[in-house]
């Protein structure tokens, strides 16, 4: 109800004032609401909150988005008819009527000096979805609406003719009703009801019936596993392992490593597993904004992932949620349930194996996530991998992947760090020279490295069978991959569907051993040196053949070497990296006194031998 009234406070400070500031949202529409309101456009408008995310549309205000200004025209009773008939202006996708009047809620409330109507609009659940309005669905997409795709219409009659199998509605044997806890769901009533009020709270149990069927809690008076998750008592005796999560801190300090298991109802369960990690990771001080505290890993993120984890998770199997937190690491959910093999693209056996993740993956739980949504927990539409993406494109973590231990459970790794970290920033700086050759000088972005860093990482975790997302046209919001391709520092695997291309990198980018050609040059005798020798001979041959700029001492040397072996350099390695200069010096001289290594216009190339 707050929302509310801050939107209707804006739209009046803004008709007095006769300025202009954007209110309509994704989930905000404004509408006339006099005799020349046109409700063609306003019947698509509430189709398309009802196909999405829900929203409010308020009657009474104009916008003229040329002139910039809000007309106050005032609600006028003799279109309530019209507001009425909202409820069954709609089909079904069989073309046969559908009721939706359970979904909508108008509302009067004073404006100004006169009043405006105000509909309460409830996305429907995904039983009901699509609903239909003159034989198109509608969806919302930010402040405006738009005709649903053909393909997104057959994957949700797909998901309705499998509706009845979904697990999140097994019942619960021996459950009934009064194993149900009229304070949960009243929790759960009161957050949905924070910003929009579409549900009033119930006195008990039996009050709460009609409620209760509509969310598929209970299904002919017997609670399924989606009641018993949300507001359901005595979790462990009808779910066992199912609503818990296991959280540890992994560490070899004892005064660091904590371990708690978590038990309550879902919606519970996310806040107390999200409290934990929030608690048991580290925080900074930024230098932007102000100094503003920032924890290792985006908040959003360690969100939505654990949300996603516990919304998508396999209900039908006996074990829990684990988190582990690996202190300056990584972070990793484990979880029963894996990804539906049409989503998996999987080629083990080819000279360069990719394992990668389709991301528009579809809903295991789809009611459990629809729930979660509305309590301000789950975002819908794919947003935990969307968000996974662009906080590593972002540079905010490293390479996420997935691990798959069995047929029903996987773990998903999230790196402490950033994707264009100290190591890919050497390997860039050491092919600058070839990298300039195929660009012909081109820009060769930052945003540029962060894509070549993700596809050069994902090979990585590949060849250690491990899955990375796919990068596609949606989810590439830096727009990098088409200038990549045209200039040749990616290509398409050659297993690659048309519609789904998995992208590699230029073969040469992942060459780190040039053992081949020093052999060719210094024959046995390299092949006789220590490892700190070979390594300071094969950077400088990397540099004098790739690189633009050359190395010119022993200490640049031991840098670039140092970066190599760290992807992070952390403030306490300073001193380690000080012994590491002696020695890598020490090795310089050695090698420039046996002809290994050379100084040549001030900088160091390799010899030819003595």
């Amino acid at each position: 109800m707050q929302m509310l009234r801050k939107i209707l406070d804006d739209l009046e400070f803004c008709i007095k004032h006769q300025t202009y500031t954007p209110i309509e949202t994704e989930n905000i529409e404004l509408k006339d609401g006099s005799n020349n309101g046109d409700w063609k456009a306003i019947y698509k408008s509430a189709n398309a909150f009802l196909n999405s995310e829900g929203g409010i549309i308020i009657f009474g205000i104009k916008e003229s988005n040329d002139q910039k200004k809000y007309t106050f025209t005032g609600y006028n009773e003799k279109n309530q008819e019209n507001i009425n008939n909202i409820a069954t202006a709609f089909t079904d996708d069989n073309k046969a009527f559908l009721n939706v009047g359970a979904y909508l809620r108008p509302k009067i409330e004073p404006f100004m000096d006169g009043r405006v109507c105000v509909l309460y609009i409830e996305n429907l659940p995904v039983h009901l979805k699509y609903a239909y309005y003159n034989g198109e669905a509608y969806e919302r997409v930010m402040a405006s609406k738009r005709v649903i795709t053909e393909s997104k219409l057959l994957n949700q009659k797909e998901l309705k003719e499998n509706f009845s199998l979904l697990r999140e509605l097994k019942i619960v044997e021996n459950a009934t009703l009064q194993d149900l806890s009229i304070d949960a769901l009243n929790d759960y009533i009161y957050e949905i009801n924070k910003e929009i009020k579409l549900e009033t709270p119930k006195t008990d149990i039996e009050t709460a019936i009609s409620f209760l069927e509509k969310k598929k809690f209970v299904i002919n008076n017997q609670i399924t596993t989606l009641g018993m998750l949300v507001c359901g008592k005595e979790l462990e005796y009808f779910l066992g392992e199912k609503c818990q999560v296991a959280c540890f801190v992994d560490s070899a300090l004892e005064v660091v490593a904590d371990k708690k298991i978590l038990k309550d109802n879902v919606l519970a369960l996310m806040t107390k597993t999200i409290q934990f990690v929030m608690k048991n990771i580290q925080v900074g001080i930024s230098p932007k904004n102000g100094g503003q505290v920032v924890a290792e890993y985006p908040e959003k993120l360690l969100r939505e992932s654990i949300n996603n984890a516990l919304a998508h998770r396999d209900y039908s199997q006996n074990k829990n949620t684990t988190v582990v937190i690996k202190p300056n690491q990584s972070i990793e959910i484990r979880n029963a349930g894996v990804f539906k093999k049409n989503v998996l693209i999987e080629h083990h056996k080819h000279e360069i194996p990719v394992l990668r993740i389709i991301p528009d993956v579809k809903r295991t739980n789809p009611l459990l996530a629809d729930i979660l949504r509305s309590y301000n927990q789950y975002e819908g539409r794919g947003t935990g991998i969307s968000t996974i993406i662009n906080d590593c494109l972002d540079n905010k973590i490293g390479l996420p992947y997935y691990k798959f231990h069995t047929e029903n459970e996987m773990t998903l790794v999230i790196p402490k760090g950033k994707l264009l970290d100290s190591e890919m920033e050497t390997l860039f700086k050491n092919y600058e020279g070839f990298i300039q050759k195929l660009t012909k000088y081109g820009d060769f972005s930052e945003n540029h490295k962060l894509v070549l860093a993700y596809l050069l990482k994902s090979e990585r975790e590949n060849q250690k069978y491990r899955y990375t997302i796919l990068l596609t046209a949606d989810n590439n919001h830096l727009q990098a991959i088409g200038q990549l391709q045209a200039w040749n520092l990616i290509f398409a695997h050659p297993l690659s569907e048309p519609n789904k291309p998995i992208f590699l990198v230029h073969r040469q980018l992942l060459q780190t051993d040039f053992t081949d050609n020093l052999i060719e040059i210094f024959g046995a005798a390299y092949q006789n040196l220590p490892i700190i020798h070979k390594n300071c001979l094969q950077t400088i041959y990397q540099y004098e053949n790739f690189a633009v700029e050359k190395i010119s001492t022993a200490s640049q040397l031991a840098n670039i070497l140092f970066a190599k072996q760290h992807a992070v350099i952390e403030q306490m390695q300073l001193q380690e990296l000080d012994v590491f200069k002696r020695k890598v010096r020490s090795a310089v001289l050695l090698l420039q006194k046996k002809g290994f290594l050379e100084k040549k216009e001030k900088s160091l190339v390799i010899g030819k031998g003595n």
